[in-house]
């Protein structure tokens, strides 16, 4: 497990540094987030690795570009607007009620597969 910047030039960074030391061919990557995955995908694809074919990727949060690139981005969706609605009642409830523990919610995430990961 590697920690990174949540951007672009992060994913092609981690790449750069891993192919000196180890190919990644016959590899996945769940990748912290869209950004980070399309990084790996442009430096995968740069380097000469097949996505998916030598490389699987997949992406989190699920956002408007991981559909747009070649190979579509494989990625775990977030309900964000359940995210939000939750946070405001939790913040709500705080305020009402300052003495009570904070409640822990639990929200659904869904595996979106597309060709960045499907099988060849």
């Amino acid at each position: 497990m590697e920690f990174g910047r949540y951007d672009v030039d992060w994913g092609r960074e981690w790449v750069a540094g891993r192919l000196p030391r180890a190919p990644l061919t016959g590899c996945g990557v769940l990748a912290g987030n869209d950004e980070i995955a399309l990084g790996i995908l442009q430096a995968a694809q740069d380097a000469g690795i097949a996505v998916p074919r030598s490389l699987k990727i997949v992406g989190f949060d699920d956002t408007r570009l991981a559909s747009l690139v070649r190979p579509a981005l494989s990625t775990v969706r977030v309900p964000l607007a359940e995210i939000g609605a939750a946070a405001v009642a939790a913040l709500a409830r705080r305020i009402e009620e300052r003495d009570k523990p904070a409640v822990k919610t639990r929200l659904l995430t869904r595996l979106i597969i597309r060709e960045s990961s499907a099988k060849r």
